[in-house]
């Protein structure tokens, strides 16, 4: 990682070979994060990752009040529910910027693939499965909080 001298912001170069060799590797079951990313990521203070789902068929629906998701599709099928209302919504965790529910009521059903891209903006219900699939997460903090009364479900 490298700081500029007069500033806190940090910056991280990954070449694409990292990049190629992480694709390149074979696929573990769940959900995880590839390297060089993640790590990287956590380095420079910001969230973007290569996400892997492969055999990876259950999933929490959630909302994030605090930052939007940025899906840009890799490899394989990434299998979505968007919108609609959280069902028996909650807060994850005791994170009151992160909320779960058992399902989703009303959702799009959307199969992002290579090269697709899913903006999913705070305060939208979602959740996402796969039998294989890559992705790049990349997620933009929000100025304002989502209202808890404002998301679709909460009660």
């Amino acid at each position: 990682m490298s700081k500029d001298k007069d500033t806190l912001v940090s910056w991280k170069f990954i070449e694409g070979k990292y990049v190629e060799e992480a694709l390149g590797s074979p696929p573990r079951i769940g959900k995880h994060q590839l390297e060089p990313l993640s790590s990287a990521s956590k380095e420079a203070g910001v969230s973007c990752n290569i996400l892997e789902d492969h055999q990876f068929f259950t999933s929490s629906p959630e909302v994030h009040r605090h930052q939007t998701d940025l899906w840009i599709g890799i490899e394989g099928e990434l299998q979505f529910i968007v919108g609609g209302e959280m069902v028996e919504p909650r807060v994850a965790d005791g994170d009151s910027n992160e909320i779960k529910a058992e399902e989703i009521r009303g959702g799009t059903k959307v199969a992002v693939r290579a090269y697709d891209i899913l903006l999913i903006p705070a305060g939208v219900p979602h959740a996402h499965t796969a039998a294989h699939g890559r992705a790049y997460i990349i997620k933009f903090p929000e100025r304002d909080i989502v209202p808890f009364e404002k998301v679709p479900g909460w009660k």
